[in-house]
């Protein structure tokens, strides 16, 4: 099977409690989970854990390592066997080596196949992390943008109805003083033969 005979467990990794894009490679990201896991046992009471979904993360991760080993170890076998029907001279003994062959890729074909389920349910349980903290921020933001619009409303609110008073006040001003006393700005103005005396 050559897509078993090319394929590289090493691909699937450890995943991280949030999806990071840093530009590290797998190792140095899992030596990071490693540093990181060792931290979090380091917790004094289990019932203060929020995220219950963090332990299926952290099994998933195992899993993924043992299924990797697995791997590994299964392509080891397959590699001797194939060396033993090679150059086999009895024929019983290449007869159990095809089969030994036969095995490991049955076994390697599962293992693949069981990395890909891991990988759609990390992936699975990444993107509903992200939605849930998603809808948090949106609640959390929803009440914030709610407040901020109320006030800018009574903000404007208030400085139209200044301005409209300001207009009343010069129109009912201009309408109540005599001819001539008002100036262009609708404020009154002294008479000009006030001062004059």
């Amino acid at each position: 099977m050559a897509t078993v005979a090319e394929f590289d467990a090493g691909l699937f990794g450890a995943w991280a409690a949030v999806a990071v894009y840093d530009g590290r490679s797998a190792a140095e990201r899992e030596a990071g989970d490693s540093l990181q896991a060792a931290a979090q046992r380091v917790v004094l009471e289990v019932k203060s854990r929020e995220d219950v979904g963090e332990d299926l993360r952290l099994l998933l991760n195992d899993m993924t390592r043992e299924m990797r080993a697995q791997f590994d170890y299964f392509r080891e076998l397959r590699g001797a066997a194939e060396r033993l029907t090679d150059g086999a001279a009895d024929e019983a003994a290449a007869k159990a080596a095809r089969a030994d062959v036969k095995a490991a890729t049955d076994a390697m074909s599962l293992i693949v196949r069981t990395l890909e389920k891991i990988d759609a349910l990390q992936r699975q349980l990444a993107q509903d992390r992200a939605m849930e903290a998603e809808r948090h921020v949106d609640a959390a933001g929803l009440a914030d943008a709610r407040t901020y619009f109320l006030s800018l409303i009574d903000s404007r609110a208030a400085e139209e109805a200044g301005r409209r008073f300001e207009q009343f006040k010069r129109d009912w001003l201009a309408a109540r003083a005599p001819p001539g006393t008002i100036d262009r700005g609708g404020q009154p103005q002294e008479p000009a033969d006030a001062g004059g005396g």
